[in-house]
């Protein structure tokens, strides 16, 4: 006797009903009641997604004694001590972060490096449903705005933030596959508060 398994995928939230995002379950649901079969759905993946997320543990890096901050040590990192940028690598969630760092030469020029920042986030409007600005302070006292971009978006979480006088530093999350966003939101969340933790212990060298 053979037995046959058929799986259909598909989007959690009520956004995605009758989309391209869930053909695979809703054509299950429509085979199901054509032959009467009893169709069973279970949110398995994302329960999965939360059980299998490495373990956290933080480390200090530190970029050429201009800037520090703690990492997931999950990520592998590579430093350019040229440029003062850093990548981080979640190779096993196909995600990184990208820190990169401009040195202020004076006001005209940190407010040109804010603009450049405001067009890249620009950039997903196409693809965004929403994009959510927050200004915030950190507990060391650094002055930041969080971007929170919402949608099939290849970067949903930045921030900006600078030391007023020398240093500016924008850190944003890279998904590689952004198609699939809101079916790996605890992947996304996990990666967020790396984020924050990132800014939340950001110190500039010599403050």
């Amino acid at each position: 006797m053979y037995k046959l398994c058929i799986v259909g995928l598909g989007n959690p939230g009520k956004k995605y009903d009758s989309t391209r995002h869930n053909i695979g379950k809703d054509w299950l649901v429509r085979l199901s009641k054509s032959y009467n079969i009893d169709f069973i759905s279970k949110l398995k993946f994302q329960e999965n997604l939360n059980n299998d997320l490495p373990k956290k543990k933080f480390e200090q890096i530190t970029v050429s004694n201009v800037y520090s901050f703690k990492k997931n040590f999950q990520a592998n990192h590579e430093v350019d001590n040229e440029r003062l940028w850093v990548t981080l690598n979640y190779e096993k969630l196909n995600a990184e972060i990208l820190i990169t760092h401009k040195k202020i030469l004076n006001y005209s020029e940190l407010n040109e490096f804010v603009q450049e920042s405001y067009k890249l986030i620009g950039r997903h409007q196409i693809k965004a449903e929403s994009i959510i600005e927050k200004r915030v302070v950190t507990p060391k006292k650094t002055h930041a705005i969080l971007f929170e971009i919402k949608g099939e978006v290849a970067s949903p979480y930045q921030f900006i933030t600078t030391d007023s006088t020398r240093n500016f530093l924008r850190a944003a999350l890279y998904l590689d596959n952004p198609a699939a966003n809101d079916s790996i939101m605890p992947v996304i969340e996990y990666l967020k508060n790396d984020v924050n933790h990132i800014l939340n212990t950001l110190v500039w060298d010599g403050r």
